[in-house]
């Protein structure tokens, strides 16, 4: 038995082995099957939601189910599913039941994650239509929130002010950065005006008129590029993931594979130290100034 989950609206494909009572693979060759999603199980004390016919019916026990979005767009909760089998001498019955489960596409994220998902499509290097780009995003959705659970809204690294105090520049330990959200020296927030950020070379410039003084201690709290690039890695390997399941294709399975190294390798360089410290913050992310990237 397998339990499927399908996002509402979304376009989805299944392929099934049947076998019978003794594990013994079923020809379908000759057989009809339909897959139908009911209220409840058993299915007298249910209401049928929708039927549809499989597909590719072969003698080894494989058949295919495809879903449309129309199909799926239904009231977000859990259904039951069934494989229907009808021979053609009239024998019928039901060859596999399961949960399924309808899930809420999130609203309103717009501004939250980093990545779009034609960067997606160029990473692994998604060419045909197989996943719609509202499907993508769902994806990079749940990679977003990976990214917040294992790094932190924003990091915050630590430093002592220089000596000499004339210099007024300090190079962010992860490079480029995609928002900036706020500087404190002694632990008081200091207002924007006093300082100039560049976000290609990860570097802040005091104005000259600032008053820093030597062993001062400096808290920056920014979200690096290096967000967006994990990101981007756990969008790709959700998808790979998914496609790996339905094909067992080995080229799949090595690009995950390289992928989740990647992605590892990201995290490391996220929340590595040097000195003094940089290290995720897991609190409020607060306001911060998004770049357009």
């Amino acid at each position: 038995m397998l339990n499927l989950s399908v996002y509402k609206g979304e376009k989805i494909e299944y392929d099934f082995t049947i076998k019978d009572s003794n594990g013994n693979l079923i020809d379908l060759s000759t057989v009809d099957v339909k897959f139908r999603v009911w209220s409840e199980l058993p299915p007298i004390y249910g209401n049928l939601i929708f039927s549809v016919d499989a597909t590719d019916e072969a003698a080894d026990g494989t058949c295919k189910v495809i879903l449309t979005d129309t199909q799926t767009d239904i009231e977000p909760k859990l259904y039951f599913y069934e494989l229907y089998l009808s021979y053609p001498a009239g024998e019928e019955y039901v060859a596999e039941v399961g949960l399924f489960y309808i899930k809420t596409r999130l609203e309103g994220t717009e501004g939250k994650t980093f990545i779009t998902p034609d960067l997606v499509k160029t990473k692994i290097r998604l060419e045909d239509e197989s996943y719609t780009d509202e499907e993508i995003q769902y994806f990079i959705e749940v990679a977003h929130r990976k990214v917040i659970a294992d790094c932190g809204n924003y990091v915050k690294h630590n430093y002592y002010a220089h000596y000499p105090t004339t210099d007024k520049t300090y190079w962010l330990p992860h490079g480029e950065i995609l928002s900036f959200i706020r500087i404190k020296i002694n632990g008081e927030e200091i207002d924007e005006s006093n300082y100039t950020i560049d976000y290609e070379k990860g570097k802040i410039t005091f104005s000259s008129s600032m008053d820093i003084y030597y062993n001062d201690f400096i808290e920056f709290e920014y979200i690096p590029m290096l967000y967006k690039d994990l990101e981007l890695l756990y969008a790709a390997i959700e998808i790979l993931r998914q496609q790996y399941i339905y094909t067992q294709s080995d080229v799949i399975k090595a690009k995950l594979d390289d992928f989740k190294e990647e992605a590892k390798k990201t995290i490391h360089r996220i929340s590595s130290k040097d000195f003094i410290g940089s290290v995720p913050d897991f609190g409020f992310r607060g306001r911060y100034r998004q770049v357009s990237m």
